[in-house]
């Protein structure tokens, strides 16, 4: 039998001026966009010529994790050369766990301290 639960989220009201920090402009300094336009009114943006590019040019970016992505493959990859049994693949998950406990970093000084 499956039981199907309806979650039910309340999400704070979220404004533009939310995401907006004093270091904002660091944005279109880094990806090369004029940012004069942000001086005129918002009503009159669609008319600037400096909006239209920048617009164009952020709506070009493509937003990934891709590191997260190549982890996650690289995760399920050796998962499965180590074992098909899901037992034993959540025991060695908890062996790696607590041993980057023990070991934050795989540096020599943090190995040779805790095998001293």
């Amino acid at each position: 039998m499956v039981c199907l639960y309806r979650l039910q989220v309340v999400l704070p009201l979220v404004l533009i001026l939310d995401f907006v920090t004093t270091s904002s402009r660091t944005f279109f300094v880094t990806i090369g966009i004029d940012d004069g336009f942000l001086e005129t009114d918002p009503a009159e943006w669609h008319d600037d010529h400096r909006y239209v590019a920048a617009a164009g040019k952020a709506n070009g970016i493509t937003v990934l994790n891709d590191f997260a992505e190549r982890g996650v493959a690289l995760m399920e990859a050796y998962n499965l050369t180590l074992t098909k049994d899901e037992d034993q693949r959540q025991y060695i998950l908890q062996v790696v766990e607590a041993y980057r406990g023990r070991f934050p970093n795989a540096s020599k000084g943090t190995v040779t301290r805790h095998l001293q």
